[in-house]
Formats: structure tokens, C-alpha cells, sequence
């Protein structure tokens, strides 16, 4: 995320629902390597819209 800021472009759609935790082989989680999705609202920061 902080890459896309960089970037000059905002996610806006930041929820629990497009964060995604992979399982490990031990059965936990990894909470360190989480991933983000749902850009389908992504636009650049200077766009009024």
C-alpha cells in the first residue's frame, strides 16, 4: 500500500475483506506477508473523483 501511495495513487477500498492471509504449513498464519486486493476503486490521487 505504501507503494501505490508513493505512486500517487489511492487504494479507496481498504476493508478487512482485501486484506488476504495465506495459510502456513504448520497450519498458522503468516501476518507479516499479508496481501492487498480489490483495487477495482483504485484511482490516482489527483483525480477529483
Amino acid at each position: 500500500l505504501l507503494y501505490i501511495h508513493l505512486a500517487g495513487w489511492l487504494h479507496k477500498g481498504i476493508r478487512s475483506d482485501n486484506i488476504l492471509f495465506f495459510a502456513e504449513n504448520n497450519g498458522g498464519f503468516s501476518y507479516d506477508q499479508s496481501f492487498v486486493v480489490g483495487f477495482e476503486y483504485s484511482r490516482e490521487a489527483s483525480d477529483p473523483h
